[in-house]
């Protein structure tokens, strides 16, 4: 007669992790002669990663906290080649493997980077198993959590030992049963909370925004080539030259603008629809936001001749600049719930009428290099200079007032001289000045064009400076 297990008030939390710690020590004993960290088939993890899971507030696939975990540890989203869904599994199965990388860490993020592994191992992180209390309501439960007592003995097993069941397939070596247990996880997942979980179009719309993972690559070659078109049109334009390599240039950079802007597009789509939300409140949608008004700026604005050839590498190189900034808040950063002071129409107006004015001053910024630096440039580009002004600072002032309406409604002030709020209407005042038609800055193209290049310098303490190094309320931090 097999012996059975007690009555779960009998048990406590704490006996069975130190079993499931046991196990994963000796498993991971035996596996660290390998020389390369093992982990899942991709295929076996990302099965693992169509699991839900209670992350920071919100229910998700398994992948996003996945994605997470390793974006922390190793600064992307990836590792080797490796799926995060692999590096988490890695972690999971063997430790022992995948223990030195901790050391790679840097030392700021070393004690955090350990206690996140720390928590992953305990079982306390991975809030897998949603399960009603005797009022109804529903909560969602890790492993070693203290579970209602509505919770019947075999749902009890199941919920404390699945992490040995996985083992025990892991060792055999059979990732066809492995996978049966993530789908009997997912099974209970859906019978439990089928009126609480996300749509399975939102679950795919993140599942497919969390593999879209571009790191700094793609942001550093929108410069790169950026920076070389522009060369070569400013080059061109100088010295009046056409060639086939002048029509490849444009057509490549018109080609790469398409992509870049409709991938952007998407990332911006499918965050709006895995979030519930239209992405605008955080520094790395803001920065995708700009990047989109830029493309379509780019391919949308109509030029004299000889200024023609500028329009699509300026585009490039500001929206590549975007990117690199972006990346400052993370590549493709994971789907959060929003504030709900966030959750207004305004907000998002206002965010999009601002990043769209910043995009056509830094339009203005690479017109004023490119007329300081070719004397033959100077016509053409001083006339949309002054076409791309007007609507730049209109849009500006326009944002600042809805942001002031949308701040009397959240909070009930207009105007709280935040240190974003004075510089952005610095900046209105500066970019005001070259609209007056008495002043000489607006009459000479020279002055025009070091204006609006030295002007730009507003911009960057409105946006840099005010949320790096100043502060405030609408700092993204």
């Amino acid at each position: 007669m097999s012996p059975s297990l007690p009555p779960h008030s009998t048990l406590t939390p704490l006996s069975l992790p130190l079993i499931d710690s046991f196990i994963i020590f000796q498993f991971s004993i035996f596996n660290s002669a390998q020389a390369a960290p093992r982990t899942l088939p991709r295929e076996t993890a990302s099965k693992m990663g169509e699991m839900y899971t209670l992350y920071k507030g919100r229910i998700c696939p398994l992948q996003t906290f996945a994605k997470d975990f390793t974006t922390k540890l190793t600064g992307k989203a990836t590792y080797e080649g490796l799926s995060s869904e692999q590096v988490l599994s890695g972690f999971l199965f063997y430790y022992s493997d995948w223990a030195p990388i901790l050391d790679e860490v840097s030392p700021k993020r070393q004690k955090e980077s350990k206690a996140l592994v720390e928590m992953l191992l305990s079982g306390r992180s991975l809030k897998l198993f949603p399960v009603a209390d005797s009022t109804g309501t529903l909560g969602w439960y890790a492993q070693n959590d203290d579970l209602p007592m509505t919770v019947s003995d075999n749902e009890y097993i199941f919920i404390r030992k699945h992490l040995s069941y996985c083992q025990e397939q892991v060792v055999k070596g059979d990732y066809a049963s492995l996978e049966q247990v993530f789908g009997k996880i997912k099974l209970f997942q859906t019978k439990r909370a089928a009126d609480v979980l996300p749509s399975s179009m939102r679950i795919k719309a993140e599942r497919l925004y969390n593999a879209l993972t571009t790191g700094r690559w793609l942001a550093m070659l929108s410069i790169t080539l950026g920076l070389f078109f522009f060369a070569y049109s400013l080059y061109t334009t100088t010295h009046k030259r056409t060639s086939r390599f002048s029509l490849f240039t444009f057509h490549f950079s018109l080609i790469y603008l398409i992509l870049l802007t409709s991938f952007l597009l998407l990332i911006f789509i499918l965050r709006w629809i895995a979030g519930g939300h239209i992405p605008m409140a955080g520094g790395f949608d803001s920065m995708n936001l700009m990047a989109i008004a830029i493309g379509i700026l780019g391919l949308g604005a109509r030029t004299s001749s000889s200024a023609q050839g500028m329009r699509l590498p300026i585009a490039l190189l500001t929206m590549g600049f975007c990117l690199l900034v972006a990346m400052m808040s993370g590549s493709n950063p994971p789907v959060t719930n929003l504030m709900p002071v966030l959750s207004s129409p305004l907000l998002c107006l206002h965010v999009a009428v601002i990043m769209m004015s910043y995009a056509l001053f830094f339009f203005l910024m690479m017109l004023g290099i490119a007329g300081l630096i070719s004397s033959k440039f100077q016509d053409s580009g001083f006339k949309l200079g002054k076409r791309i002004l007007y609507p730049a600072v209109f849009l500006l002032a326009l944002g600042i007032i809805i942001g002031a309406l949308w701040a009397n409604i959240s909070w009930g002030n207009y105007w709280t001289w935040d240190p974003k709020e004075v510089w952005a209407l610095i900046t209105l005042i500066v970019y005001a000045f070259p609209l007056h038609p008495s002043l000489s800055v607006s009459r000479n193209p020279k002055r025009f064009f070091l204006y609006c290049t030295l002007a730009f310098l507003s911009v960057i303490i409105t946006y840099f400076g005010v949320n790096f190094l100043l502060g405030g309320m609408h700092a993204y931090n």
